[in-house]
């Protein structure tokens, strides 16, 4: 079964408010230069270190809390460790940085990590015996598979997660924390009619997730692909 950095909730943030986040950061790193004079000055000259080495630490907390591969790991920080480098440095830009999660957000990889919180989330805790568990594991794997194809479209996947989903005022979406027997039981077999439905081989199936990070790397930065 394919290994996924999962967490308890997975947000999914709208389109429109993708560029939102990194304004704000840099709206305030500009208050923090007005509030103090030397202070200002140093953050200003430094700001872009910081960001830095707070990606970095992020991203190596996220990685050993994973699943992942050993080599997964390793390829994921080393890569996430040139491009913060990059950025410290001033070859990679900030439109670079935002178009780097934006080729993200664009690609299978938060679909198909909505799908796996699932797993991770409901079916391995849950009262389904043994056989129930791995036939759910496999249909969501199959309908992973759809999305990183694009035989399932993500309004399919938004279909599929409503029901076992909430979301907020501010639209963020988030899994339910529990589902009773019959809710789990009932959105496995809404997976399994979608990967029937789009005609998903039965069979496991595996992401290369330092591979797509990769990519959103360097169809951003204009690099050459690594070849990984």
């Amino acid at each position: 079964a394919t290994h996924m950095t999962l967490s308890s909730s997975v947000v999914v943030p709208r389109s429109s408010r993708r560029g939102g986040v990194l304004k704000g950061c840099l709206i305030a790193v500009g208050i923090l230069v007005l509030l103090g004079a030397a202070a200002g000055i140093y953050v200003a000259l430094h700001w872009k270190s910081w960001a830095a080495d707070a990606a970095r630490a992020g991203v190596r907390s996220a990685v050993e809390g994973s699943q992942l591969t050993e080599d997964q790991k390793k390829r994921v920080v080393a890569r996430i460790d040139s491009f913060a480098g990059d950025f410290e440095s001033g070859k990679v830009t900030v439109q670079q940085v935002t178009t780097v999660f934006e080729e993200i957000m664009a690609g299978p990889l938060l679909p198909i990590a909505m799908v796996y919180a699932a797993k991770e989330k409901y079916i391995k805790p849950s009262a389904l015996d043994a056989d129930e568990k791995a036939a759910g594991e496999r249909s969501l794997e199959r309908v992973a598979r759809g999305v990183y194809e694009k035989k399932i479209p993500n309004s399919a996947l938004e279909e599929l997660t409503a029901p076992i989903s909430t979301t907020d005022a501010q639209g963020k979406k988030t899994l339910k924390e529990t589902l009773t027997t019959d809710e789990l039981k009932s959105f496995l077999a809404a997976a399994k009619k979608k990967a029937d439905d789009a005609g998903m081989p039965d069979e496991a199936f595996t992401v290369d997730i330092a591979g797509e990070i990769e990519k959103a790397i360097d169809k951003a930065t204009g690099a050459a692909p690594s070849g990984k």
